[in-house]
């Protein structure tokens, strides 16, 4: 490492000015073209067909009302868009990768970014090749899949090329940056091919939900139709309110609201330390019912000292730490290896090494081979389950340290073929000082905790009783619903038990820092990876932590349930006003024999629902505290029931206030129904956002202001005849508090269908 200088500062400055940055920019749109693009598609073209019918029927009021909400329209998605890229934007800025530089005779870690042509990088196990890269020293082996499919790693010499976009998974080497960005064999490759966005389940579920209820809508248009045609009806005046009737069942915002949700709550997540790097991890977080934790740095303190030291028969302290340190390599970085170097007070391991294998897991020890007094030494540190323990009072000095949650290592060496046990070393990681409570409140929220570690089935079970984690400690191979304890688990391990969960019908999270872990990582719904996880680890992972502990495993759950909290209210408010609207066309329709709504007043309705949509993404609401899970029958069900009673409620009042009561005018009908519809949409919202009853969190101040804006925008349309005849103060306060009086009948239908369907 020593021969190499690399470049200066201003030498890696001057080749960012020739070559550009080391990244591959994506092909944007301009922000121009995203919001002309608003203005085509099926929905646009819908009210573009129907603004150009009414002009050309001279009905000029109508065509203008049309083309004003097209422009609305456009102008609301546009923005929904716009936010959820920024969002996004911002998350890449965090998951940025990082690179070893030699700048200036010093290794310095930065973002790859800032790499250049000439510049030398150190390349280590477990993390991303920054660039295209020439070996010029050491010996690496390297997951190419990404770039060339093929599964099986590939090793590299000096003089070989380690690409972008591929990953260490064993070995470190020193090698000279080649090509960079776009010039990079995984940028060219980049350019080919464009990323693919495949739907999550919840956006299957709603769009399904959806699909029926579009059907249901034009079915019941067509029936209108057909009974206007019937009936002798200008088909200049029913066309444009039947094409306008398709608006509400439509879903216009669905795709920008659920964007826009999961975009604005993984920013959200970014706040309380929780980077996601696939949005679909938010819907699975939401869902979890099984986290499997490591025990190491997420339920302790990561903070490993060796606390007790035994040797055995004529063997010192000094002799188990110096082999000790013998079979460790400084340059791994490894916590437990650090531990022994930091307790070791003079050089007795550096002695020249024959041979060095690094730390196996699936042999459980690690080994050297030295020359001591010209006589071939093995030094072994590992398990003491592959220890070469004697006699059962050997085995007893382990497990008593482990009981006394100590992790445990052996030492033993190998001379003439025959193995000596020289000692063992106990180091402890006491627990954080949160561990307990914060497991208390993942249980708490319906999550079952379950602890996993490589230690003795004595250390974890002494772990787990500090920390309040119950149920049996098994191995792996032993994998059952009332394990709450995996001891002696190996890497590869941890894939057979997200595995065997999700069997089980499970959604599961899983911890993970390392290279091995990579596989369980993304098998699992939610793959953790932890603070100081490999870029491989993070790379599989669905969200990555920036802090130790679970702190950040507790927000994510909450955010989480919030967002889907968001949705379920926008699913809910969207089935209750396809039926309120269509429904109670066609019932007065049967009733009146006419229209109760023109083209000018559904326009108007769906201002109002479109400020409420917009800001229902950032809504102040609760969560659940069991697991959400986007079940369609039961979502299906307790819509119908909302939407069946709101239609009840509206076209019963509309029916006994403008017909029996006030005696009033097929003209005065429709203002009150218009009024009427338009106040539904903010009380039908305040109801379903909340899975208790009442109101236990005050809407946040964007969806105060929309329902503000509708309540007191359509009573003033209402009061002064604005699109509509005029109606007295007194009708529109009597409509206003019987829709208001709507909350509570409604609120108790929620409790009842919620409980019946088992959602709280």
């Amino acid at each position: 490492m020593e021969s190499y200088k690399g470049l200066t500062e201003d030498q890696a400055k001057e080749n960012i000015k020739k070559y550009g940055f080391n990244e591959i920019k994506e092909k944007k749109e301009s922000t121009f073209v995203l919001f002309l693009k608003k203005f085509w598609g099926p929905i646009p073209w819908l009210l573009e067909f129907t603004g150009i019918l009414t002009f050309l029927l001279k009905k000029y009021p109508d065509a203008i009302a049309i083309f004003v909400l097209l422009i609305f329209n456009g102008v609301v998605s546009f923005w929904h868009e716009l936010s959820a890229q920024n969002a996004l934007e911002l998350l890449k800025k965090h998951l940025s990768v990082k690179a070893k530089v030699l700048r200036d005779g010093i290794w310095k870690e930065i973002d790859a970014k800032y790499i250049t042509i000439d510049d030398i990088v150190l390349l280590q196990s477990g993390f991303a090749v920054p660039a295209d890269v020439e070996i010029l020293e050491g010996a690496i082996s390297v997951d190419q899949s990404s770039i060339t499919g093929e599964s099986l790693p590939k090793s590299l010499k000096p003089k070989d090329t380690a690409y972008m976009g591929s990953f260490v998974v064993r070995g470190e080497a020193i090698g000279r940056v080649i090509n960079i960005g776009e010039h990079t064999f995984f940028g060219k490759s980049a350019k080919l091919v464009q990323e693919a966005k495949t739907k999550t389940q919840l956006e299957v579920v709603v769009f399904e939900l959806v699909k029926y209820l579009f059907l249901f809508g034009v079915f019941l248009i067509i029936i209108l139709l057909g009974l206007s045609i019937s009936k002798g009806f200008y088909l200049g005046d029913v066309l444009p309110v039947l094409v306008v009737m398709l608006i509400p069942i439509i879903p216009v915002a669905l795709p920008a609201a659920f964007t826009l949700s999961t975009a604005l709550g993984a920013k959200e997540l970014a706040k309380n330390g929780v980077l996601t790097t696939k949005l679909s991890a938010i819907e699975s977080a939401a869902s979890m019912d099984i986290l499997c934790t490591d025990k190491t740095g997420t339920i302790t303190k990561n903070k490993i000292t060796v606390d007790k030291i035994l040797p055995v028969g004529n063997y010192q302290e000094k002799d188990v730490m110096c082999y000790g340190a013998i079979s460790s390599d400084p340059k791994q970085k490894d916590p437990i290896e650090e531990a022994i170097f930091n307790y070791l007070k003079d050089d007795c391991y550096k002695i020249e090494k024959e041979d060095f294998e690094a730390f196996d897991p699936s042999k459980k020890y690690s080994t050297a081979k030295i020359k001591k007094d010209n006589e071939e030494i093995y030094v072994f540190k590992g398990s003491p389950k592959v220890a070469p323990i004697e006699d059962e009072n050997q085995e007893n000095l382990y497990k008593e340290m482990a009981s006394m949650g100590l992790r445990v290592l052996a030492v033993w060496i190998e001379k003439d073929h025959k193995k000596e046990l020289v000692g063992f070393i106990g180091f402890s990681d006491p627990p954080r000082e949160d561990s307990k409570e914060l497991i208390e409140k993942i249980r708490d929220l319906g999550v079952d905790v379950k602890m996993i570690t490589g230690d003795t089935k004595e250390t974890a079970s002494h772990i787990a009783s500090l920390v309040g984690i119950e149920g049996d400690v098994c191995e792996a191979k032993d994998i059952r619903e009332a394990c709450g304890v995996f001891a002696g688990v190996l890497p590869e391990d941890k894939f057979k038990i997200v595995k065997t969960y999700q069997k089980m019908g499970h959604i599961v999270g899983m911890t993970g820092d390392g290279i091995n872990d990579a596989p369980a990582l993304k098998q699992a719904d939610f793959g953790i990876a932890v603070s100081n996880a490999t870029d491989v680890a993070k790379a599989a992972a669905s969200v990555v932590l920036t802090e130790e502990g679970l702190i950040n495993i507790v927000s994510a759950i909450v955010v989480s349930r919030k967002i889907y909290q968001r949705l379920l209210t926008y699913v809910f408010s969207k089935t209750i006003r396809v039926f309120a609207v269509v429904l109670t066309i066609f019932a007065f329709f049967i009733i009146d024999k006419d229209f109760v709504l023109t083209t000018k007043m559904i326009i108007a309705m769906f201002f109002y629902n479109d400020f409420l949509t917009l800001s229902l993404a950032t809504d102040n609401v609760g969560y659940s505290q069991k697991p959400d899970k986007w079940d369609i029958k039961k979502i299906s069900i307790a819509s119908l029931a909302f939407g069946i009673f709101s239609v009840l409620w509206i076209v019963g009042g509309i029916y006994i206030f403008g017909h029996l009561v006030f005696k009033l005018p097929l003209q005065n009908i429709k203002t009150l129904t218009f009024l009427a519809l338009v106040l539904t949409i903010p009380v039908s919202i305040f109801s379903v956002r909340e899975r208790d009853f009442g109101i236990k969190n005050m809407p946040s101040k964007a969806l105060l202001f929309s329902m503000l804006f509708a309540i007191v925008g359509s009573n003033l349309m209402a009061l002064y005849g604005f699109l509509m005849p005029k109606l007295p103060v007194y009708i529109v306060l009597t409509m206003d508090l019987y829709i208001f009086l709507m909350f509570i009948p409604f609120n108790t239908l929620k409790i009842f269908t919620f409980k019946s369907l088992k959602m709280i």
